[in-house]
């Protein structure tokens, strides 16, 4: 919860702080990824309200620097891959299967590790300047939340499934659907689900929601499908600069290729490299060398 990080500035042993010497002085600092919070009435906000969640985590950790405690936040810039768990290119490599109806869409993502350099550029930023004392050795970074993202232009879906297509040693199915059935379907989906709760009797009658990926094909699901432009030229700036010295290490179809290529080292150290229907290692490595000159 954020207020509980609010009220650790005292606990020097709380997780999430880092303690920075100058001096006989210690100053703590705080750099939050993502934390769960509560609604002032009690409920838990952590499900189905990610935006509200992230806004009011947000507020709490930035209100709560100090010239002793010294907070801030990585916003990542929409989704984060770069991990066989992750919901956008290692679900994808697992099901070998993905029905997309936009994969014309436009977006910017953030792999992993360029998160977490953001993380460490943020927590070197935040280290006290030796000769300051107070406020006026108060970065102008403190207290402030900063998205980051990709180096590079923003990538089509289209260009990950042709990746995954041409360099995963496991095949990779693409099938286009378009968009306007889909969204019909979504809302009788949707009204199904929601006769179901209204309607117990429905339930106790043996009738379920559908099950598989169809249960998550709700109207919802449209509104990240839209074209994402993620600009992270705050953070890119210099710390002089009000900005956290960010800089990424890749551009999201290297990022992508690079996953892609730990999968296929995954693969090969199970045996199923040369599975049926399958490349090779080696194949793939070629194609992955062409591409890459």
């Amino acid at each position: 919860m954020a207020s509980s990080l609010v009220e650790s500035r005292q606990d020097c042993d709380h997780g999430l702080q880092f303690g920075h010497g100058c001096g006989d002085r210690r100053v703590r600092s705080a750099i939050v990824l993502s934390v769960q919070v509560k609604s002032g009435h009690g409920e838990d906000t952590s499900r189905g309200m990610g935006m509200v969640q992230q806004a009011m985590a947000e507020r709490d950790v930035c209100s709560a620097n100090s010239a002793g405690f010294q907070t801030g936040c990585v916003r990542p810039g929409n989704g984060i891959y770069g991990l066989p768990t992750d919901v956008i290119c290692g679900s994808m490599l697992r099901q070998q299967k993905v029905a997309s109806f936009a994969p014309q869409t436009i977006q910017n993502q953030v792999a992993g590790w360029n998160v977490a350099l953001a993380h460490l550029a943020f927590e070197a930023a935040l280290v006290p300047r030796p000769g300051g004392d107070g406020a006026a050795d108060m970065p102008k970074c403190a207290g402030r939340p900063y998205v980051v993202t990709d180096t590079g232009p923003a990538i089509q879906w289209h260009d990950f499934f042709r990746a995954a297509q041409q360099l995963a040693v496991t095949p990779m199915e693409v099938t286009r659907l378009p968009p306007l059935p889909v969204y019909l379907v979504a809302h009788l989906v949707e009204s199904w689900s929601l006769l179901l709760v209204r309607v117990p009797l429905l339930a106790r009658l043996g009738l379920r929601e559908p099950r598989g990926p169809a249960r998550d094909l709700q109207p919802s699901i449209f509104t990240p499908a839209a074209f994402i432009m993620v600009v992270d030229k705050e953070a890119r700036k210099s710390v002089e600069d009000g900005g956290i010295g960010y800089k990424g290490l890749c551009t999201t179809l290297e990022g992508v290729c690079d996953q892609i290529w730990r999968w296929n080292q995954e693969k090969g150290k199970e045996g199923v490299a040369n599975g049926v229907g399958s490349k090779s290692i080696l194949e793939a490595d070629i194609v992955e060398t062409h591409v890459a000159a």
